[in-house]
């Protein structure tokens, strides 16, 4: 009974530290993007530090034999966070003079940098699997081993000093660009979307979403299209935005007539397509500002249209399954009118104005999401069902917090890989190889490129997948006559596809549960209703007129022929066009939708014609009764 005591003790004083620090982080970040961020690592140093002290001590062992064993060895782990990075803070002014000059690394801060590095790395493992760690760790024997190596592996080789020097004394390891943006745009929409969570947001996505599609035939899934993207964008999480958003769409579509493998499958690629989804990208918009030195604004510019031409394939793949299966929309009766949901509640958009606002107008993407947040708690004072209360800022706060934590520990050990990729000259390397391999076919690297970002997606999340990418393929890609803009969004789009993509389709098997579904049923209906937007990449790859780069003809003619490309691939893809499509013209029919994507007017008309012909031999059978 006693050790039930001490162990009730312990967990008490443990949620209370975690309420403190969440609310102590959320603070921290407020406070920075407003007055300034701080110098020298001393900003990624602290955000690591508060997400390692929240995570740590909230962690629990799922085995109660090994409940004591774990928490000590909790204690242990954030212990050695708060001393190392406590020292990288508190001497941060003498480490910057150091970088400076050429100073001997001593054997307190050798013994400090790989105690913060085995730290991270048993962080990461505990937040986002074994994948991460197990690469990290293979870049880091490759540092120390590659002296043994021939051919393109060779490297001369790296001291302990130098490698811990690299990792914990400057901006080219663990804190390099991309915690560097966790600690400044990231955590600043994880609070956002978390204020705005706690104020209705989320009901009220999917109170307009009903409103707006509802009455239609597959207005379930049409809602659930359009409620998992507006809450995606801002949730920066295709996971947490399926288990948010799943429990209320998943059942709803399910009750409209839709097989519940398909509902999950509908709810785990609109949930994805938020990652890809203007304003906040999953975090990717920020990372990819950081490292193009183009502002966040246009980024979200760039990324607009595909992600648009995205969440088009998948509304068309839903309304032809609704009429398949011969489904009605949503009863009147079940439908607040949209007025009436943007009388009650349409305030609540006023937050996303403000930060579009903002972004427009120059402000850092940080300093908008202040803004954002600030005018959250002053909107949700209009009514007294969606006021922010002192209780439930401080729930926003923490919510926000903890919900950075698998971010920041990705672009963490991000920064390890991407550390020893620099000093080793491997991306170097690696960009010869692809172009090596690909034999300079623009074509051939584009695939290889998909293939790698798909593969790290899989066992990582997608801005830590990203990351890894823009040091490996995105060279490669410029390279072979990209823009920097279109290799670093086609790596970001197909690093977030790793979600729903089988074998490992992490997203899809989130939704399965909610669903009552087969995970791999589930895995292998996202894929196929995403398949139509795997051909958007290569559109931009291409060409840049659906990112909105060059004269106005271009950029009209190219999103008007992508659109009907989509239009034609999702019927292939669906195989239903008023009735069943026999797959000796499905095969064609997707050769035109791909001929239709691909930039030129001779493509255009060649693929056009080629649908158009199976399109009216289809027609002329006649028509079948749908399926029950």
């Amino acid at each position: 009974m006693e050790k039930t005591k001490g162990g009730d003790r312990y967990d008490r004083i443990c949620g209370v530290s975690i309420q403190i620090l969440g609310a102590a982080m959320a603070f921290f970040h407020l406070y920075t993007a407003l007055m300034g961020t701080l110098t020298g690592t001393c900003q990624t140093a602290l955000h690591l530090l508060f997400i390692g002290l929240i995570y740590y001590l909230g962690y629990q062992s799922k085995n109660e034999r090994w409940k004591t064993v774990t928490r000590i060895f909790n204690l242990v782990f954030a212990a050695g966070m708060a001393v190392s990075l406590g020292y990288n803070i508190m001497a941060n002014k003498k480490l910057m003079m150091r970088m400076m000059q050429v100073d001997k690394v001593t054997t307190l801060q050798v013994i400090l940098g790989i105690l913060l590095i085995v730290s991270v790395l048993e962080l990461t493992r505990r937040c986002l699997g074994m994948a991460m760690p197990i690469i990290a760790i293979i870049f880091i024997l490759y540092a120390f081993t590659a002296k043994y190596m021939s051919g393109v592996l060779y490297f001369k080789g790296i001291g302990l000093d130098r490698f811990v020097e690299q990792m914990y004394l400057t901006f080219q390891g663990v804190f390099g660009e991309a915690l560097n943006s966790s600690a400044t745009f990231v955590v600043m929409f994880c609070l956002f979307g978390s204020f705005l969570q706690v104020s209705g947001g989320g009901q009220f996505f999917l109170d307009i979403s009903k409103s707006a599609v509802g009455r239609f035939r597959g207005g379930p899934g049409m809602m659930t299209v359009i409620s998992c993207a507006l809450m995606g964008t801002i949730s920066g999480s295709a996971i947490a935005n399926v288990a948010a958003t799943g429990v209320f769409t998943i059942p709803f579509m399910k009750k409209g007539g839709y097989e519940k493998n398909f509902a999950g499958a509908v709810a785990s690629v609109a949930s994805t397509g938020g990652m890809i989804l203007p304003p906040v990208m999953g975090a990717g918009a920020f990372i990819m500002s950081e490292y193009l030195g183009i502002s966040y604004a246009r980024i979200c510019l760039y990324a607009l249209v595909p992600a648009l031409l995205y969440f088009f394939a998948v509304f068309l793949q839903v309304y032809l399954e609704a009429r398949r299966l011969n489904l009605s929309g949503v009863p009147r009766e079940e439908i607040e009118p949209a007025l009436s949901v943007m009388k009650r509640a349409g305030y609540l958009l006023i937050p996303l104005l403000v930060i579009i606002y903002f972004l427009c107008a120059g402000y850092s993407a940080m300093r908008a999401a202040f803004y954002g947040i600030i005018s959250i708690i002053v909107v949700s004072f209009f009514r007294k069902e969606t006021r922010i209360t002192p209780k439930k800022c401080l729930e926003a706060m923490v919510l926000g917090s903890k919900s950075c934590i698998s971010v920041a520990t990705a672009c963490a050990s991000a920064g390890i890989i991407i550390g020893v990729l620099r000093f080793t000259g491997l991306g170097l390397k690696f960009t010869s190889a692809v172009v090596s391999i690909s034999g300079g076919n623009l074509m051939a690297a584009l695939i290889l490129t998909m293939i790698a970002s798909i593969i790290l997606g899989m066992g990582i999340p997608p801005t830590a997948a990203y990351v890894m990418q823009a040091a490996l393929t995105a060279p490669a890609l410029v390279q072979m006559g990209l823009e920097p803009i279109q290799a670093h969004l086609f790596i970001f789009y197909f690093s977030c596809m790793a979600g729903i993509t089988p074998p490992v389709a992490i997203c899809a098997y989130t939704a399965a549960p909610i669903a009552e579904g087969n995970p791999g049923k589930v895995g292998f209906q996202a894929f196929r209703l995403a398949l139509s937007s795997f051909i958007v990449p290569y559109v931009f790859a291409y060409g840049t007129g659906i990112l909105l780069v060059g004269n106005i003809i271009d950029i009209v003619l190219a999103v008007c022929t992508t659109l009907i490309g989509i239009a034609i691939l999702s019927v292939a893809v669906s195989g239903w066009l008023k009735y069943p499509i026999k797959v000796y013209l499905r095969i064609p029919l997707f050769g035109a939708a791909v001929l239709m994507m691909v930039q030129g007017v001779t493509t255009d008309l060649v693929g056009i014609l080629i649908a158009g012909v199976i399109c009216a031999v289809h027609l002329r059978r006649p028509a079948v009764s749908p399926a029950k």
